[in-house]
């Protein structure tokens, strides 16, 4: 417990702990990067990106006006990739998982009908399973495991919002 003599007079940094959890090689690039690796140019990821940064963002703070510059230019291609991944993201927010097998659909079951209406037609290669995504799973691999809908918010989500809303409520 702090006195009020020792007590800061400003707030210190607020801190916080974060897990991400990654699971499909590309993503893992974005996030940690990748070294030179003979043939294979390095990859600059979000952790090394903000190393970078910090720097410049620091020169820019003493009137540097190429630091400033570097700012401008990185924030330019932040927003239109910005807009890439939050498309890319949007994406996944349309599939439904409605328990439907390639041989509902060849054999015309209640269904395979009822995915073809929910979520529409599909391109005769990904149909025969000639044409897959690069990282999908092997098929049958996952059999055992239940599917749901990912949820809107986890519980984790809803506490920490209670949690927002309770203290705010104490605040006010």
């Amino acid at each position: 417990m702090t006195s009020e003599k020792t007590a800061p007079t400003n707030p210190g940094p607020l801190r916080s702990r974060t897990i991400l959890q990654v699971q499909i090689r590309k993503a893992h690039a974005l996030v940690r990067g990748r070294r030179q690796d003979g043939a294979k140019p390095a990859i600059i990821g979000l952790v090394r990106f903000a190393a970078l940064l910090g720097p410049i963002y620091a020169a820019a703070a003493r009137d540097d006006p190429w630091a400033d510059w570097w700012l401008i230019k990185v924030e330019r291609l932040l927003d239109e990739g910005g807009r890439l991944v939050r498309r890319a993201f949007h994406a996944a927010d349309g599939y439904r998982h409605l328990a439907v097998s390639r041989e509902d659909v060849r054999q015309g079951t209640a269904r395979g009908q009822r995915a073809r209406e929910t979520l529409g037609e599909l391109p005769q290669e990904v149909l025969e399973g000639t044409l897959r995504a690069e990282h999908a799973p092997a098929i049958g691999r996952l059999e055992s495991e239940p599917i749901a809908d990912a949820p809107a918010w986890s519980e984790d989500d809803r506490e920490d919002l209670e949690s927002k809303k309770s203290g705010a409520a104490g605040r006010c």
